[in-house]
């Protein structure tokens, strides 16, 4: 939901608090469901293909819809080429895949699985972490640069202390956090809200994407500061307010709301301008991002549903788990 508002909304503010509070969360919560205990052939074919069938799938059949819309309503002077957005599935560079940008995260994430998978080799848990950190400080050095490589390679360096600290870990946070009681909950949330404050105001133009982390130390304590803020929030939403069954709904199909959000708000918008609705402008307006976010989350229920009942080969899967 975080992503969305992000990508939907046109202030600054909003796309800053709603970048910081997303993106580390979702390398930790991945990390959290590694298995790396499998050999390389069944990784690849458990891990690896349930991110790459969804993100090959979704990067063609976007980019056929922009070839559509630019061969009827772009200009070809001032339009990118044709084949730039197949170059981006190809090489997973983030500002070639202009027919959905957030696929970069599904390429970034196969890259830290498997520089993951490598690491866990090494039998001793100090000298994982040390690897872990040398990794992450020559993924800020190759940021600092501009070198973000092919399948965001650098990005998955940078975010690999993140995505470990959730597989090294998965037991305790997945079992005793729950356990703790709502004064330690609140003790982590209160450091937490004080990290991400910290790294909003001091170091707020981290872009994870594009490899541009700013100060790295205040990059990693506003990182895991992210992760503590939603697992007390969780926590204590476990405790206080019990399941939500729509919720649980919503992040079992986050595979399909990260691939289909981007093209959702251009037919949204296009349905808007075709009918009279709306005009293109009224959705750069606080109130038209707020319309559009909020629409897109209704919609998306239907959507997923419709692609886990009819066509669930799009996201990799053979079997139809609709029930919650």
């Amino acid at each position: 939901m975080m992503v969305m508002l992000y990508h939907a909304s046109y202030q600054p503010e909003v796309k800053t608090i709603a970048y910081i509070l997303c993106l580390p969360a979702f390398f930790f919560v991945a990390g959290l469901f590694a298995n790396t205990e499998m050999p390389p052939t069944a990784f690849f074919k458990h891990k690896s293909l349930r991110l790459l069938i969804p993100y090959i799938t979704f990067g063609v059949l976007c980019w056929l819809l922009w070839l559509v819309i630019r061969l009827t309503h772009g200009n070809e002077a001032e339009e990118t080429r044709w084949w730039v957005p197949l170059c981006g599935i190809i090489c997973g560079k983030v500002e070639l895949l202009v027919q959905n940008r957030p696929l970069w995260f599904l390429c970034c994430m196969v890259s830290t699985e498997w520089i993951y998978y490598a690491l866990r080799r090494v039998p001793s848990r100090i000298v994982r972490w040390f690897g872990a950190c040398v990794i992450a400080a020559l993924g800020c050095l190759l940021g600092t640069y501009g070198k973000t490589g092919v399948w965001e390679i650098t990005a998955a360096m940078l975010m690999l202390p993140v995505y470990m600290a959730g597989a090294e870990y998965s037991t305790f946070f997945r079992g005793r956090i729950n356990k703790f009681p709502f004064r330690r909950l609140a003790t982590i949330l209160i450091f937490s809200v004080v990290g991400i404050i910290i790294g909003y105001f001091f170091n707020p133009e981290f872009h994870i994407s594009t490899c541009v982390v700013g100060n790295p130390i205040l990059f990693y304590l506003t990182a895991f500061s992210v992760v503590g803020f939603w697992l007390a929030v969780t926590a204590i939403m476990d405790k206080w307010t019990g399941t939500h069954k729509w919720l649980l709904y919503f992040g079992q199909n986050t595979l399909i709301v990260l691939c289909t959000h981007i093209p959702l708000f251009g037919l949204i918008k296009g349905v808007g301008i075709l009918c009279n609705i709306f005009p293109l402008s009224f959705w750069t307006t606080n109130i038209g991002s707020i319309a559009l976010w909020a629409i897109s989350l209704v919609l998306l229920f239907p959507i997923s549903y419709c692609i886990n009942r009819y066509f669930p080969f799009l996201i990799g899967k053979r079997v139809n788990p609709l029930s919650v």
